[in-house]
C-alpha cells in the first residue's frame, strides 16, 4: 500500500471529503479512480448530507453536490448491488435539490429512478445509507407540490425505518410540522414540534435546534401568541449566528418584525421588514420579497401611505417572470399590484394576496432546506 493510500485509509470521511472538493473536476476523477477509499458508500453519504446543509443557502450548491455524489455512486466499490443502492440514495439527493430549486417534475421523475435503483440494490452491514432519509426527502417534495397526505404517509415510513436515533426523529417531526403549518393547522405543527424538542434537544444538532425554536416562534405568531413568540426569538437570533448562515438571519428578521407588529410596535417592525424585502429581493426570492412586501402594504396602507405602495407594486415586477410561482398567486398578486397602482389597495386585499400566496407557496426556504 503506498504512502497516499495509507494516509487516506486513516483518514476520517469529512477529510476525504474536504480534500476532494478543495480539488477540481478532473483531479476528482483520477483521486476516486486510484484510491479505493473514495469509492466507498460513507462518502456517498457524507457528500449527500453536505447536499443538504448546501440547500440551506444555495440550491445551485446543492445541486452540484447531490450530482457529484452521483458521480461517486458510480463507482462505489463491493460490486453492482452495492452500487446501485448507493446511485439510489444518491439520485434521491439529487431531486431533493432539483425540489429546492423549484423544479418539482424534474424532480418527481428523478425520486422514480431513485427508488428503482435502491430497491435493485444489495444493503450492507453497517449500512450508512438510511432508507428513512429517502422518505423523508421524498415527504418535502411532496408537500412542496401541496400532496399533503402522500407527505403525511412518507414521514409515516421514514418513522417506521429510522428507529430512535434523536437525529432521525427529530427531522422527521420537524418535516411534519413544516407539512401541517401549510395546510395552515399551526396548532398541530406546534404540537409536532413539542413531541419533537426532547430528541432534538438529545440530539445537539444545531441545524435541527435551530428549526425547533424558529419554527416554534412562527407558529406561535400564527397563533396570535406574540409574547411566547417574542421570548424564543434571542435563542433563535443566536443560533442563526452560529449557523453563519445569511438567508437564516433574514427570515429572524423578517419573523421578529412580524412579532413587533403583532405587539404594537411598528416602527420597528417597518424598519426590519423594508430591510428583508430588500434582502430577499437582492437574493432573488419570489415568494419571501412577495410576502415581506405585502406585510409592509399591509402597516403603509393602515398609515394611509398609499404612495409608497404604489410604487413598492411597481418594483414588485420582477417576481411575474420568477420561475415555480403558483399561477392563482400570481393573479392575485396581479391583481393587488393594479388597485395599488391605482391608489385603490386595501387592507383586506392586501391580507387576502397574502394569504393565497401563503396557501400557493412550493418553494422550499432556507428554513425547511433540511427537512
Amino acid at each position: 500500500m503506498s504512502t497516499h493510500s495509507k494516509a487516506l485509509s486513516g483518514a476520517p470521511v469529512k477529510h476525504r471529503l474536504g480534500l476532494l472538493k478543495s480539488r477540481s473536476a478532473a483531479d476528482r476523477g483520477d483521486l476516486v479512480a486510484v484510491f479505493p477509499h473514495f469509492r466507498t458508500c460513507a462518502l456517498v453519504a457524507r457528500v449527500c448530507e453536505a447536499s443538504v446543509r448546501a440547500a440551506a443557502h444555495s440550491s445551485g450548491a446543492a445541486l452540484e453536490l447531490a450530482g457529484f455524489a452521483c458521480f461517486l455512486a458510480e463507482r462505489v466499490d463491493g460490486g453492482e448491488g452495492r452500487r446501485s443502492r448507493a446511485m439510489g440514495y444518491a439520485s434521491g439527493h439529487r431531486a431533493n435539490a432539483q425540489r429546492v430549486d423549484t423544479e418539482f417534475d424534474t424532480a418527481d421523475a428523478t425520486f422514480r429512478r431513485a427508488w428503482e435503483l435502491w430497491q435493485a440494490g444489495v444493503a450492507t452491514a453497517p449500512d450508512p445509507l438510511a432508507e428513512w432519509r429517502l422518505f423523508d426527502l421524498e415527504a418535502s417534495l411532496r408537500r412542496a407540490q401541496n400532496r399533503f397526505a402522500e407527505a403525511l404517509e412518507r414521514l409515516d415510513r421514514a418513522q417506521a425505518a429510522c428507529g430512535d436515533g434523536p437525529v432521525a426523529v427529530g427531522r422527521i417531526l420537524v418535516n411534519k410540522s413544516s407539512i401541517l403549518e401549510k395546510q395552515r393547522d399551526f396548532a398541530g405543527a406546534l404540537a409536532a414540534l413539542e413531541e419533537a424538542a426532547p430528541a432534538i434537544e438529545a440530539s445537539g444538532d444545531p441545524h435541527l435546534l435551530f428549526s425547533l425554536r424558529f419554527d416554534s416562534a412562527a407558529n406561535l405568531r400564527h397563533l396570535e401568541r406574540y409574547s411566547d413568540a417574542a421570548k424564543l426569538l434571542p435563542a433563535v437570533r443566536e443560533l442563526a449566528v452560529e449557523l453563519g448562515n445569511a438567508l437564516s438571519l433574514t427570515r429572524v428578521l423578517w419573523l421578529a418584525s412580524r412579532v413587533a407588529l403583532g405587539q404594537g410596535r411598528v416602527e420597528e417592525a417597518l424598519a426590519g421588514l423594508e430591510q428583508v424585502r430588500n434582502d430577499f429581493t437582492a437574493h432573488n426570492l419570489p415568494f419571501e420579497a412577495a410576502l415581506s412586501s405585502l406585510d409592509l402594504t399591509v402597516v403603509w396602507l393602515h398609515q394611509g401611505r398609499s404612495a409608497e405602495v404604489r410604487e413598492l407594486a411597481v418594483g414588485m415586477g420582477w417576481i411575474f417572470k420568477a420561475k415555480g410561482i403558483d399561477r392563482e398567486a400570481l393573479a392575485a398578486l396581479a391583481l393587488f399590484c393594479e388597485a395599488a397602482r391605482q391608489e385603490a389597495a386595501t387592507v383586506e386585499l392586501a391580507r387576502q394576496v397574502i394569504a393565497e400566496i401563503e396557501k400557493a407557496q412550493g418553494q422550499a426556504s432556507p428554513r425547511q432546506a433540511e427537512d
